[in-house]
């Protein structure tokens, strides 16, 4: 397949700034250029909402219930239009896109396929803005992924929970569904006895966490501030870094806890600032109330850092639990996290075990490579078959 088949790249935004939707539009579309595939980026598209979508979703507000435009039968098609328009004049064989939004209603012949992290149904009531969607928008999200996944050729999940999602919440045809995780959003190039080494340099006398999250609340951060200040009064000097987002008020922090605001993972410097703070961290602790993926984690393994995470979404798909990490039940509070640290700090020869097997899981199942060659086998046989 490689050099033969071209694909188009569609996505709602701008898939060539590694900024947006955390770089993965970007490294998705390279993900498929590493599968052999001639891609042309098509996007950003306009949204075209009609007045009686607009009417939807004031109704929604003045019931305090919220109708995404994007979802929206009408705007949907929109997409679809453009994206038909676009292609129209290329010579592209197949379609494929980070998502359902865009290809719920394109017409043709041309072959399909998707790579997301969550199916509509399995986000409803699971985060913050689905916990407020009308009846309407869920209808109107639900029929959305319905429809996409019956135009697609192959539809790719990151996790167990989202392909079972796919088939069981919107009726997916299990031989288009597979699972394959994301990589890591930021360039990795170590060996493993380089990270060994990596490892056997983090004293085993004190602690130093890693948070890494834009969302503080959704992603734990709370509990992650608490375990750390456990582990203190415990008697394991402990640090917390912060990556992306702090707690509401900073003030009284402790000296223990260090914020670092946002690193941008598109520029040297944050890179550079970032992979300091992995190869220093003994932990990544991710107390998430929810979480589709993570590509954290994927991050975290490839410096091996054990994760320490809860046992939500699609957070199994990134950690394997006791291999690369620690998985602690939903609403587990910051004592049990606190304790799964401690345990592993105090049996330095597991530490390091399941440090270097968090490296290993990242060069098996964590990285854009891997997946370029499980897409690639995939589309080969959609390409085949058409």
């Amino acid at each position: 397949m490689a050099g033969a088949v071209k694909a188009a790249y569609v996505t709602t935004y701008d898939s060539s700034d590694v900024r947006t939707w955390s770089g993965l539009g970007f490294h998705i579309g390279r993900c498929l250029e590493l599968a052999g595939l001639d891609v042309e980026r098509i996007g950003p598209l306009e949204r075209r909402a009609t007045l009686p979508a607009r009417l939807r979703q004031i109704d929604g507000k003045l019931h305090r219930r919220t109708y995404p435009l994007d979802r929206d039968p009408a705007v949907a098609r929109g997409y679809a239009h453009q994206v038909e328009r676009m292609t129209a004049s290329t010579d592209c064989d197949l379609v494929f896109s980070p998502g359902t939004i865009a290809i719920a209603h394109l017409d043709g012949e041309r072959p399909v396929a998707l790579w997301t992290g969550a199916t509509f149904g399995a986000m409803i009531g699971f985060y913050p803005d689905y916990r407020t969607l009308s009846k309407r928008a869920i209808r109107a999200g639900m029929e959305l992924d319905t429809r996409a996944l019956e135009r697609a050729s192959a539809a790719f999940y990151t996790s167990d929970w989202a392909a079972r999602s796919a088939i069981e919440q919107h009726g997916a045809d299990p031989d288009k569904v597979e699972v394959v995780p994301y990589g890591a959003n930021m360039p990795i190039a170590y060996t493993r006895d380089e990270v060994a080494e990596l490892v056997a340099r983090r004293p085993a006398d004190r602690c130093r966490l890693l948070f890494v999250g834009v969302d503080w609340l959704r992603k734990g951060g709370d509990r992650a501030l608490e375990a750390a200040r456990l582990l203190n009064e415990r008697g394991l000097p402990t640090e917390l870094h912060a990556v992306g987002s702090a707690p509401d008020s900073t003030a009284g922090l402790p000296s223990w806890v260090h914020l670092h605001g946002y690193v941008d993972k598109s520029t040297e410097e944050g890179v550079e600032r970032l992979r300091g703070l992995f190869e220093q961290a003994h932990f990544l602790v991710h107390p998430a109330e929810a979480e589709v993926f993570g590509v954290v984690f994927c991050e975290a393994a490839g410096h091996g850092v054990v994760a320490v995470a809860s046992r939500v979404g699609g957070i199994p798909g990134a950690v394997r639990e006791g291999v690369s990490g620690l998985l602690l039940d939903p609403g587990a509070p910051a004592e049990d996290y606190a304790a799964a640290v401690e345990d592993l700090m105090g049996d330095r020869r597991r530490y390091e075990e399941m440090a270097l097997g968090a490296f290993d899981e990242y060069r098996r199942n964590l990285n854009w490579d891997v997946q370029a060659e499980r897409v690639r086998t995939r589309l080969e046989r959609v390409w085949n078959a058409r």
